[in-house]
């Protein structure tokens, strides 16, 4: 008997632990390419550099391509033409006018 009482205090004890705690939700659109690119784009608009993770922009534009190729073809211009700047302010600044039209 002190065999089976040990065994249903193991099973009730491993049960109060098994607690699933807090669960963030992860937004719905993390998963979409939109998503990478306005992370992409705030770090731009926040430093200035376009260095980092902007490297993936082409893939992420491409993956907007498949989705709507006007408005990848769109973004590809806006980066074209951030590609161009030099100076950080000027990169912080058009990086928050293509976030603005996301």
């Amino acid at each position: 008997m002190s065999l089976l009482r040990c065994l249903l205090l193991v099973l009730v004890a491993s049960l109060v632990g098994c607690d699933r705690g807090s669960v963030n939700p992860v937004p719905a659109d993390a998963e979409s390419p939109d998503f990478d690119a306005k992370r992409i784009l705030e770090r731009v608009a926040q430093t200035g550099k376009l260095s980092g993770d902007y490297t993936e922009m082409p893939n992420v534009i491409e993956q907007i391509r498949a989705v709507d190729p006007g408005r990848a073809e769109n973004l590809r211009g806006e980066v074209d033409e951030l590609n161009r700047l030099r100076k950080p302010e000027d990169i912080k600044a058009k990086a928050q006018a293509i976030l603005s039209g996301l």
